[in-house]
């Protein structure tokens, strides 16, 4: 199925628009039960950007209230998934922006993010050091395409950047990256 701006829709997208439609006809707890199912994914890339569970916690928050207040525009919109990200992906650089600096994780500051998550690709320390040092702009779009396995297209979409400027900015933060580990191991 597409939407009509002719983007794919995986199954999960396709739930969401149903879900989103069922929504409207029902009452106010399922608003809170469609909004569960993205808790966790606004979570995770709120996380992957401002590198710090507190914060992550505070964007995804903002995040939420948003959707609940927009929720006419986000039921009726052909990929809730894609505007959730999207969203998500704005709240969590303005927050960056507010906080006037990237704030780097110390292991004495939060013991609870020693607790690895399974499955996640950024859940060793090292990497989140590592990742802290790169800027918002390529942690942004690392976090869209490793964290959440999303395409090009799909994340020139998110960032509103064109899709060469994507995969430079990949490249880029790939390069870096691996420049900084590869120092660090050093």
């Amino acid at each position: 199925m597409a939407d009509r701006r002719g983007a794919k829709l995986g199954s999960d997208g396709v739930q969401a628009v149903l879900d989103f439609r069922l929504v409207a006809f029902a009452n106010t707890d399922a608003v809170g039960s469609v909004l569960e199912r993205y808790r966790e994914v606004v979570f995770r890339l709120a996380y992957h950007i401002v590198l710090d569970a507190e914060s992550a916690h505070d964007v995804a928050q903002d995040v939420m209230l948003r959707a609940v207040r927009s929720f006419d525009k986000l039921r009726t919109h052909p990929n809730p998934d894609h505007w959730i990200r999207c969203v998500t992906v704005r709240a969590a650089r303005n927050f960056l922006r507010k906080a006037k600096r990237v704030r780097r994780w110390s292991a004495d500051a939060n013991p609870e993010m020693l607790t690895p998550q399974e499955g996640d690709p950024f859940t060793d320390l090292a990497l989140r050091e590592v990742l802290a040092t790169l800027p918002v702009e390529l942690r942004t779009v690392l976090a869209l395409a490793v964290g959440e396995q999303l395409s090009y297209s799909e994340i020139a979409s998110i960032t509103g950047a064109p899709v060469g400027t994507v995969a430079s900015r990949l490249n880029a933060a790939k390069a870096a990256f691996r420049e900084r580990w590869e120092a660090r191991e050093s």
